[in-house]
């Protein structure tokens, strides 16, 4: 494999790389965001219950 070519392929990977660990953030965030409407619904339940209680 010659220089050019091999530098041309690590610089693809590099790119790739950094690809992925945009996109692993991407989901790591999405998960986060999942978490915390769960938790918004939980809350809203909570306080759904508590105004039926008080009627």
């Amino acid at each position: 494999m010659d220089y050019e070519l091999s530098t041309t392929l690590s610089a693809i990977l590099n790119e790739l790389k950094a690809i992925n660990s945009k996109l692993d953030n991407i989901d790591s965030n999405t998960n986060g965001t999942e978490s915390n409407v769960s938790s918004l619904e939980y809350k809203f339940d909570e306080i759904k219950t508590a105004i039926e209680e008080l009627k």
